[in-house]
């Protein structure tokens, strides 16, 4: 058995009534009402300076993401052939 506010945490619905013959309902299926509510009164830009930080911060994550496994043995194995083409005769 749900109660009341476990429903409303899982429906919004929002009646529009714009002078047209009846009125406009709008439901949306979300987990959070008030995000919802949030993002519906104010849409976020994707320019904003906020979200070209998110954007700074995530590439950097990914750059450091693609570095996994450049670690010590890459680097053993990348001075060994150095080495041993600087030691070869011309």
């Amino acid at each position: 058995m749900t109660t009341m506010d476990e429903k409303a945490a899982g429906q919004h619905v929002d009646s529009v009534d714009d002078g047209r013959k009846g009125s406009v309902s709008k439901e949306a299926n979300v987990a959070s009402v008030a995000l919802h509510a949030a993002v519906e009164a104010q849409k976020p830009s994707i320019w904003s300076r906020n979200m070209l930080k998110l954007y700074m911060i995530m590439g950097i994550g990914y750059l450091v993401s693609t570095m996994n496994g450049f670690g010590k043995n890459g680097l053993q194995d990348c001075m060994t052939y150095f080495a041993n083409v600087s030691q070869t005769p011309p």
